[in-house]
């Protein structure tokens, strides 16, 4: 009757009521926890719902009401309350449910539940989880999206990733990365999910190659449409890293990722070259007004620069010693 008159207040009075007076066992308490659930939870009334839910006997509808729940406190950015419920054994159901909404909805979505899983695992020192969500949610900003923007989410999601592998046990610096979900095909590999075991080291190295490519993309926007590709490999930026200039990052790049340094010192070297046959033509005075952008831009040349008061060129071949010799 107060359902029908459309009292939402009067219905979590009434429901309330009756559950506590109703012996256990009834079968209409299935019913009357199910709506202190649906109508304590429109008013906002989290606490009251949380504990109609917890107090539902049906699993069923139990776990029916806890996507609810993480749906609701979730878009009404109520991340504090959904993280500080102990769920009462419901615990795996939550984080299952947390993570196929976060593998359903859009990556840039305003409700983020990559952001909530992060908080969750993160509020209860699941730091190894942690890491597994913030990498898969880096992977998928890096997949499904070609503007700077996602990039730099990417270096956030593998830096946090990191930080969270650094505070376990050295034997859990791993992660699990899917390669593939075989979906409806339970014939292949036995209906298994085929993957990889990813590594801190292998973590850092992609967090380097993002990295790299921000740093190229803050002074040369012109690169965007290949650099946030995501399939340029760490050898295709070395490339583009010395191309601009960018020595002291491409040695770093180089480093994480065991590249060979030949490439990044021949086009050192080759700067070089130009940058005295440039001299020599012009009697000693260049013509080429880049030379001081692309010199400015690595910190070996400004330690250079404090300690000498040598030319551009004397500069420029004091940093491939500096490089060779270390």
């Amino acid at each position: 009757l107060v359902e029908d008159l459309g009292s939402k207040e009067g219905i979590v009075h009434v429901t309330s009521h009756a559950t506590s007076v109703i012996p256990q066992g009834h079968p209409s308490l299935l019913l009357l926890w199910s709506n202190l659930f649906k109508y304590s939870l429109q008013l906002e009334l989290y606490e009251l719902a949380y504990d109609a839910m917890i107090n539902n006997p049906d699993i069923e509808r139990r776990r029916e009401c806890l996507k609810h729940f993480v749906v609701v406190l979730t878009e009404q950015q109520q991340l504090k309350e959904l993280c500080n419920y102990n769920y009462a054994g419901m615990e795996e159901e939550v984080e299952h449910v947390m993570e196929i909404r976060a593998r359903s909805v859009d990556v840039f979505h305003k409700h983020c539940y990559y952001n909530l899983l992060y908080c969750y695992y993160t509020s209860r020192e699941k730091y190894w989880r942690a890491a597994h969500v913030m990498y898969e949610y880096g992977l998928r900003c890096g997949l499904e999206s070609s503007e700077p923007r996602a990039l730099q989410k990417q270096a956030n999601c593998y830096i946090t990733c990191i930080m969270c592998l650094k505070l376990v046990n050295s034997k859990y610096h791993w992660i699990v990365k899917p390669l593939e979900l075989i979906e409806q095909d339970s014939s292949v590999n036995g209906g298994k999910v085929e993957c990889k075991v990813l590594t801190l080291l292998d973590i850092e190295k992609s967090y380097e190659i993002v990295r790299s490519k921000l740093v190229v993309l803050q002074k040369y926007p012109s690169f965007t449409p290949q650099l946030c590709n995501p399939y340029v490999t760490a050898n295709d930026l070395q490339v583009i890293l010395c191309q601009v200039g960018l020595f002291d990052d491409a040695l770093k790049l180089t480093e994480k990722c065991n590249l060979s340094l030949k490439s990044v010192y021949e086009s050192l070297a080759i700067k070089c070259a130009h940058l005295s046959n440039n001299l020599i033509s012009s009697r000693g005075e260049s013509t080429d007004t880049t030379i001081w952008d692309w010199l400015s831009d690595n910190d070996t040349t400004y330690d250079i620069a404090q300690s000498s008061e040598g030319s551009v060129l004397d500069q420029a071949w004091n940093m491939l010693r500096i490089y060779i010799n270390n």
